[in-house]
């Protein structure tokens, strides 16, 4: 890596810890893009699946709906963690052309935005 970084440097004319700390930058916009369209996908499904649920479960007995929703939320919540993580992951591979993501694949588009 330490040699890869060098000449990444040289090739470019900056200092080895410039072409370092370039490793761990990220467009900020493309993050927003890559969340703002797993939201959509995510606010989709559960609003399905809450559809879904209500339509199943009967409206007298609210403890039930109740029960259903707070589990319901926290399978979704879980769920909808893994899958972005999967889903960002797909994106950059596809972004960068490479399956083999070696150091990018600790980066994730939340970390960027959220920090």
């Amino acid at each position: 890596m330490a040699m890869t970084v060098e000449a990444v440097a040289n090739h470019h004319g900056v200092t080895p810890m410039q072409a370092r700390e370039a490793l761990t930058y990220r467009r900020t916009s493309v993050d927003v893009f890559v969340l703002a369209v797993f939201v959509v996908f995510y606010m989709a499904v559960a609003d399905a699946i809450v559809r879904w649920m209500f339509q199943r479960l009967p409206a007298d007995v609210p403890r039930i709906r109740s029960v259903a929703a707070a589990v319901t939320a926290c399978a979704a919540g879980f769920g909808g963690l893994v899958l972005f993580g999967l889903y960002s992951a797909v994106f950059e591979m596809a972004r960068v052309g490479n399956t083999h993501m070696s150091y990018r694949a600790d980066r994730s588009p939340l970390e960027s935005v959220s920090g």
